[in-house]
C-alpha cells in the first residue's frame, strides 16, 4: 500500500480560483496539469463555476508521487483534482485528447486513482465525490456505460461522469 497524502502543501502549485469559468491544460513533457482562464480553444476539460465559489486544482499525474509495490517506481495516476469549500466537493480528473479507446484508459487511470486515494484518506470527509473522464477529442462516447458507472459508485463511493465539463455548484 502507498502512503499518500494527496493534501500534502508541496503538492499545492496553484492558488485557489474563484473564476466562473477556466480550463485544464494537460502537463506536456512530464510536467503536471493546470488551469488557466485564457485560450478556452487548448483546454482538455473545462470547469464551469457559476457560483464563484473558491476552488483548488491540485495535480496528481507528475506531481504526486505514488510508488508502486516495488517502491521504487513511480505507479500512473490521473491528472489531478479539484476540491471545492475544503470538504463540501472533491472531483478526481483523468484528461485524454484521443479518439478511440480514451474512455477505458480513463476509467482505469480514475479507478487506480481513486483506490489509493481511498487507502489514506476518508471518503466520508467529502459530501460530493466525483470523478470525471474528460476526452476533448471525443467528448461523446458512443455505449451506454450506465454499469460501469454503477459499479464506480458502489466500489469506489464516486461518481463517474465521462464528460470534459466539470460544473461546481
Amino acid at each position: 500500500m502507498s502512503k499518500v497524502n494527496f493534501f500534502k502543501k508541496e503538492y499545492i502549485t496553484e492558488s485557489p480560483r474563484i473564476d466562473s469559468l477556466c480550463g485544464i491544460i494537460d502537463g506536456v513533457n512530464e510536467n503536471p496539469a493546470y488551469t488557466i482562464t485564457t485560450n478556452p480553444e487548448n483546454w482538455n476539460a473545462t470547469i464551469v463555476n457559476p457560483n464563484g465559489q473558491e476552488f483548488l486544482f491540485i495535480p496528481i499525474d507528475h506531481n504526486i508521487k505514488v510508488y508502486k509495490a516495488d517502491g521504487k517506481s513511480l505507479d500512473g495516476t490521473c491528472d489531478g483534482m479539484i476540491l471545492v469549500d475544503v470538504r463540501r466537493l472533491l472531483a478526481f480528473v483523468e484528461l485524454k485528447d484521443v479518439r478511440s479507446g480514451g474512455f477505458a484508459d480513463a476509467l482505469g487511470q480514475l479507478w487506480h486513482t481513486i483506490e489509493i486515494f481511498l487507502q489514506n484518506h476518508q471518503y466520508t470527509d467529502f459530501r460530493l465525490r466525483r470523478a470525471y473522464a474528460a476526452n476533448i477529442a471525443h467528448p461523446h462516447f458512443h455505449y451506454n456505460m450506465k454499469d460501469e458507472m454503477e459499479d464506480f459508485k458502489n466500489k469506489l463511493h464516486f461518481t463517474l461522469f465521462p464528460e470534459a465539463t466539470i460544473t461546481i455548484k
